[in-house]
């Protein structure tokens, strides 16, 4: 059976929408692989979406830390001096696109069954708030280590952490992501309160989930429908009183690794 649970953020008695998906600072709304899931060895796309709804500019780090109990292995992993931990990137931009890669080492520590192994680190902060973007040598190292003990240094405005863990297997996989298509506004204008639609398509854990973000307004779930195999999930946007482009997103999680992504920009009158 398909099943897919409303985030809490989208769900509620109250009418009106839930604050907590206005997008009022700077979020990592997205990290995406693709293939969701990888054997030792094995090459994912990896597509991260940032929004900035300020506009104040963006300082972007992203890495990986595959943990084997011991901390990251990722030095290990390192050929060159001058690149000591491999897959740390900078950006400046909040869309970007990248690789992901299994180590071929781990076809000598792992099963053929996929364990989340693997985590993909994003560090987005407004530019001149995080020492990190300038750290080298020892200090950098120390705050790729541990990247949970960089958020007690740091404002609360301006600075979002993401993690995405990744599973990996010791053999090739055949993971897919889920699918989402979703039924926006005509025109893509928005009066007033809006009901939405999607159908999607996956294998999906207990633990999906379905997230809504707006750079005004906000969202609220309604209900969840389960079609022949197929999920719908309909919910509403709640515009704000201010008019002008809004930009929508809903981020769908199959609980697996797996991920979609609808967007949209409307245009509130």
């Amino acid at each position: 059976m398909i099943l897919i649970l409303l985030a809490p953020s989208l769900l509620g008695c109250d009418m009106g929408p839930d604050t907590t998906t206005l997008l009022a600072d700077i979020q990592v709304v997205m990290v995406r692989s693709d293939p969701p899931a990888l054997g030792a060895g094995q090459v994912a796309t990896l597509e991260t979406l940032i929004v900035d709804p300020q506009e104040r500019g963006l300082e972007v780090m992203q890495w990986t830390c595959t943990f084997a109990g011991e901390g990251c292995l990722e030095p290990q992993f390192s050929m060159e001096e001058s690149d000591p931990w491999p897959g740390l990137v900078y950006q400046d931009t909040g869309r970007f696109e990248g690789t992901l890669v299994a180590s071929p080492a781990l076809s000598e520590v792992l099963g053929p069954e996929p364990v989340p192994l693997l985590s993909v680190w994003t560090l987005a902060c407004e530019p001149g708030l995080c020492p990190l973007m300038d750290a080298e040598g020892d200090a950098l190292m120390e705050g790729l280590e541990a990247p949970s003990d960089l958020l007690k240094d740091l404002p609360i405005y301006g600075v979002s952490l993401s993690q995405r863990r990744i599973r990996v297997a010791g053999i090739p996989l055949d993971a897919t992501n889920p699918t989402m298509a979703c039924e926006g506004p005509e025109q893509g204008v928005v009066e007033e309160e809006m009901a939405f639609s999607c159908t999607v398509e996956g294998e999906f854990a207990d633990q999906a989930a379905l997230y809504g973000y707006a750079t005004a307004g906000g969202w609220q779930g309604q209900f969840v429908q389960i079609l022949e195999g197929m999920v719908r999930v309909d919910y509403s946007y709640f515009p704000s009183e201010e008019s002008g482009p809004v930009d929508l997103f809903l981020v769908l999680q199959d609980g697996n690794g797996g991920s979609a992504l609808w967007e949209a920009t409307v245009d509130v009158q």
